[in-house]
């Protein structure tokens, strides 16, 4: 578990060492080189647009296992007065990224500044901050974390003194790396679709066994089948979907019929 947490920040501590590298060399380089950075700054975060767009209406989330946190998680840090509070939290969708933004941000702050991760799809925002120098780098704080499903969002309170760009990056990505560095985690295994047809009577035995199981429940439909009943969608565990199916069958003398959808 050491071994690990250790992995995971030299992977936090190298993404974020690298986008102060590139914002230091903007700052520094020629009026022309800073405007081509811009640029593609600016291409970089249409193309992350266009490819959210693009996947509307997709499953969210991860499609195989994963590490995601298994709390929600904050930290607070402070670079020349500015302070900086970051917070984490597991999720399952956009939906509930953007409501998690809502419970924790600051109106009264001069920043809220967020990204978050749901496998393929992830979207970030800068809120305000320069292009490129707060959203961008808490979404590599996050590629670097090696975690999945995650939301995060990072307070900034003005301190006075301006940060520059690689300030900026430096500060909102360490601010994440922070926050998950040893943050717990848990895994996420990937799930089956399982549809199962249940009497009405036999429901409470069924719910006991999703339990035990670990099934999630995903919709039901009453009135059901020749003589009616509930067809329930459920997300079973590949290795759990044989012992879910015998133990449907034996308690319910039969009469659970249990499938995998076409």
């Amino acid at each position: 578990m050491a071994l690990g947490r250790a992995s995971r920040a030299g992977s936090l501590a190298a993404a974020a060492r690298q986008l102060a590298h590139h914002a230091d060399h903007g700052v520094l380089s020629a009026r022309t080189k800073a405007a081509e950075g811009s640029t593609r700054i600016a291409e970089y975060v249409r193309s992350l647009t266009c490819r959210a767009s693009s996947e509307e209406g997709q499953v969210e989330g991860p499609g195989g296992n994963y590490m995601t946190l298994a709390e929600r998680v904050r930290c607070e840090t402070e670079v020349k007065r500015s302070r900086f509070i970051a917070w984490g939290a597991p999720v399952g969708s956009e939906a509930e990224a953007l409501t998690f933004l809502d419970e924790v941000k600051d109106p009264s702050a001069s920043h809220n500044c967020w990204a978050f991760k749901l496998g393929e799809r992830y979207r970030f925002s800068d809120d305000g901050e320069p292009g490129g120098t707060a959203g961008r780098p808490m979404y590599a704080a996050i590629e670097g974390s090696g975690l999945d499903a995650i939301m995060v969002v990072v307070t900034r309170f003005f301190g006075g003194t301006k940060l520059g760009s690689g300030g900026l990056v430096r500060a909102y990505g360490g601010a994440v790396t922070a926050c998950l560095r040893d943050a717990p985690t848990r895994e996420v295994r990937a799930k089956v679709s399982v549809e199962v047809l249940v009497p009405y009577e036999l429901l409470g035995i069924l719910y006991s066994l999703l339990e035990a199981h670990g099934a999630d429940k995903i919709s039901e439909e009453f009135g059901s089948g020749d003589v009616g009943g509930v067809k329930m969608a459920l997300r079973v565990e590949p290795g759990r979907v044989e012992k879910l199916t015998s133990d449907l069958k034996d308690a319910s003398a039969g009469q659970v019929v249990v499938q995998r959808p076409p």
